[in-house]
């Protein structure tokens, strides 16, 4: 096969050898790692073994066989470490030493024996075939276990050097073809062809190895955000479905309080308006009951304040406030409500202030809650009592809500503890638990904590903790 010359041909495999991977490792710059230098440095060697190889008629025989032959063997043992790296599992030291003194010296008897150049050139095969094959099952595995096709494409490029070296190696053993890399015969020949093509494809798909793992992370990191995003307006949209939920939920209680004080509107103009018939020149009576008109209507507006703050959350508006000013306030604005109900009130007065930094509004809302519960859990009692604690111990401000009525029920201190509900008694979820757990949010946005267990003397307790002012 003189028209084909495999010392050229192996030269251009050298030069591929030199040119690709300084190429792939100038593409690498933002990706480079011990696996690319790795790579990159054992396509040099594997170059330069092949470029000393091409020149064997022209150059010292000892640089064209045992020089050329260890970095080519070096070469490969270089991209074979590459593979390794980029699986987390590098050969170590020993091996990576060993193997080069090992075939270094086994190469030199085959050198010596007879017929010459024969087992040095057929365990050279040998050697190469097993590299092949190595660098064929790292790809494959690492295509496998992360999924990168440029992984496939680089197994798959070594395998046919990988039969192409097997059969001529066999062939050279069997004495059915002439020993040396150099000699034209169909196996030389093909092997150099092949073999500058796996130059090409295969370190372009090292690269590409890189390259598609970052597509991916760029692909991860838009699935990412694109996800938070969804999440973040999701989140909003979950939330406000929640205060609307919420506000159907606790209709029941914004009727009752607003029937309140709009009853007493009504029948305070009603005897504004007797009185105004009767006693026309009785001005005090009448501005008596305009101020009681407006005092309620007020308490008409606090509530409606409320539930649209509740809809449309707002940063609270905190000031320093006297938690048993806030409860005297209360305890007027339900002081019908109580004595219609029949029920004793126990204050026992404090000797200090205990001040708190809240919103009044907020905060006012909350001890309507924890009375209407006391007083719907005593229902049914001979004499319906509520005693009511407000103290300061260390850093917290401490109410406490105290009813004689039957206590809390094993259930509903299950879905206390659990948060899944906030009353008493099983009666009260019509409308007061989600009116606590409402309270429980003001409660939560003032830093404090609000509870409900039983007394050991009987009836639950609504215990309030917030911080001193």
């Amino acid at each position: 096969m003189d028209f084909f010359d495999l010392h050229t041909a192996y030269l251009i495999m050298g030069s591929l050898y030199f040119t690709m991977p300084v190429a792939v490792w100038l593409a690498l710059r933002h990706h480079r790692s011990p696996a690319v230098h790795a790579w990159c440095g054992g396509g040099l060697l594997f170059g330069l073994g092949l470029t000393m190889l091409s020149q064997r008629n022209h150059w010292p025989a000892w640089m064209t066989f045992e020089l050329a032959n260890l970095f080519i063997h070096l070469g490969q043992l270089a991209r074979v470490q590459a593979l390794r790296l980029e699986l987390q599992r590098p050969l170590s030291w020993p091996v990576v030493f060993g193997l080069p003194v090992g075939f270094l010296g086994i190469y030199e008897l085959g050198l010596q024996s007879a017929p010459p150049d024969t087992l040095a050139y057929g365990f050279s095969l040998v050697c190469m075939a097993a590299y092949f094959a190595w660098i064929s099952r790292l790809s494959l595995r690492i295509a496998r276990e992360q999924r990168l096709i440029s992984a496939y494409w680089l197994g798959a490029i070594y395998l046919p050097m990988l039969v192409l070296v097997t059969l001529h190696g066999s062939r050279v053993l069997l004495g059915l073809s002439e020993s040396g890399p150099l000699h034209s015969d169909w196996g030389s020949v093909t092997i150099a062809l092949v073999g500058n093509l796996t130059a090409v494809i295969g370190n372009t798909s090292f690269l590409g190895l890189y390259l598609e793992r970052a597509a991916q992370r760029q692909l991860i990191s838009a699935r990412e955000q694109a996800r938070t995003a969804e999440n973040a307006r999701l989140g909003q949209e979950i939330g406000q479905l929640e205060r609307l939920r919420s506000m159907g939920l606790v209709t029941t209680n914004v009727i009752h309080e607003l029937s309140q004080p709009l009853t007493n509107i009504q029948l305070l103009a009603e005897h504004a308006e007797l009185d105004a018939r009767q006693r026309p020149h009785d001005s005090v009576a009448l501005r008596e009951h305009v101020g009681q008109i407006l005092q309620q209507s007020r308490h008409a507006a606090q509530v409606l304040q409320r539930v649209r703050h509740f809809i449309a959350p707002r940063q609270t508006q905190r000031q320093i406030l006297s938690l048993q000013q806030v409860n005297t306030q209360v305890q007027a604005l339900l002081g019908d409500w109580l004595r219609s109900e029949r029920v004793v009130l126990e204050w026992p007065a404090a000797s200090t202030p205990v001040y708190v930094m809240g919103d009044e509004v907020h905060l006012s809302q909350v001890l309507v809650n924890l009375y209407r519960n006391a007083v719907e859990a005593t229902a049914g009692q001979a004499e319906r009592r509520i005693r009511v604690q407000i103290s300061a111990l260390g850093q917290q401000a401490q109410m406490l809500v105290r009813d004689n009525g039957p206590g809390l029920s094993p259930e509903a201190l299950e879905r206390v503890a659990q948060e899944r509900s906030f009353f008493s008694t099983p009666a009260d979820a019509k409308g007061l638990g989600v009116g606590l757990l409402i309270c429980q949010k003001i409660v939560a946005q003032h830093q404090g904590q609000l509870r409900l267990y039983n007394h050991p003397n009987g009836g639950a307790v609504a215990e309030l903790n917030l911080p001193l002012a």
